[in-house]
């Protein structure tokens, strides 16, 4: 049993520990130096072998199905889905929550506009941002338009919220991941992504201010004035992989000066 003496004699030291009835093991006590004969503080403490030696591992089953576990999961008649060995709840319309324990309050959601299986649920006060498929739908009828706009009225008011499945996200649940990604993050803020199943995320850019694959190089276009309403267009070197700002002119101008010459007025040829 250990000592309860407050310090070390002989070859040994002895520790003040509390007496706990049970099973101890006895330990060899020419491992151990005193205090007065090592210089040190506490004797060292005997090493633990290797996490693998002393807990054993259990090796995650890739074909786990926690919905063969319990067919009560998922509550309220949702139904369970498995994904990669974590249970998914698809819930009716009527319930939410991990396992659709929670009631939805409908009070609101008469003309609700969730999407994908999005629950709909009532909130307190009404809320107003700009609408995202009213959006959508404005830049896929005017695609000549800045991507960015800020002046059109595309704005709506509701007092509901949707819950979304696994897999689409929005105030509508109207996006996957990987639109949002292209829609919101892809092109740098100076572009409009749409995503392809197919093709992926592929960005408009204005010309006149950004280039490049994800719209995060300036035009040469940016800051360069042409003359005699003259329009700036970028002409590509495929070997360079560079392109260039070409000042394009009108094929009929009246023109106050005599002469014109120069890259940033001339006709092309």
């Amino acid at each position: 049993l250990p000592s309860k003496k407050p310090r070390g004699t002989g070859s040994f030291w002895t520790l003040q520990l509390p007496w706990i009835p049970g099973l101890y093991p006895c330990l060899e006590i020419d491992k151990y130096q005193s205090v007065a004969s090592s210089g040190a503080g506490l004797p060292p403490v005997p090493k633990l072998g290797k996490r693998s030696e002393r807990i054993p591992v259990v090796q995650e089953k890739s074909n786990y199905d926690p919905c063969k576990t319990s067919k009560r999961i998922c509550q309220n008649k949702g139904k369970c889905v498995n994904r990669n060995g974590q249970f998914i709840c698809k819930c009716p319309p009527t319930h939410y929550g991990k396992t659709c324990e929670r009631v939805a309050d409908t009070r609101f959601c008469k003309d609700h506009r969730c999407q994908n299986g999005g629950t709909c649920i009532s909130t307190e006060k009404n809320q107003t941002f700009v609408d995202p498929l009213k959006l959508r739908t404005y830049r896929k009828e005017n695609p000549d338009k800045p991507p960015l706009i800020s002046s059109e009225n595309l704005t709506i008011t509701i007092q509901y919220q949707c819950v979304c499945p696994d897999g689409y996200i929005g105030e509508f649940c109207h996006l996957t991941e990987e639109e949002q990604s292209c829609e919101e993050d892809y092109c740098s803020s100076h572009g409009r992504g749409h995503y392809d199943p197919e093709n992926g995320c592929t960005c408009q850019c204005d010309p006149q201010e950004w280039i490049g694959e994800r719209c995060d190089i300036r035009s040469p276009c940016a800051g360069y004035s042409c003359m005699n309403s003259a329009n700036c267009t970028l002409k590509d070197h495929p070997k360079e992989k560079a392109v260039e700002a070409v000042c394009v002119c009108p094929n009929t101008t009246e023109f106050i000066q005599t002469t014109i010459s120069g890259e940033i007025s001339e006709n092309p040829s």
